[in-house]
């Protein structure tokens, strides 16, 4: 069952990010936000940028 509260999104998401750079072999992330926690979690707190021209608006 997933729970809210382990604090494991920022964890997760930086291996996520290592994981593209490191073995993928990407040269740049540009990060998208599904939903307006994520965006509070990650822009707002941590200053990252989204890339220009997307939307922050959820549906």
């Amino acid at each position: 069952m997933f729970k809210r509260g382990f604090r494991a999104g920022l964890p997760l998401y930086l291996a996520k990010m290592e994981y593209a750079f490191e073995t993928l072999g990407v040269e740049e992330w540009w990060p998208t936000f599904e939903s307006y926690y994520g965006f509070r979690e990650f822009v707002l707190k941590l200053g990252t940028h989204q890339k220009p021209g997307l939307s922050t608006s959820t549906r």
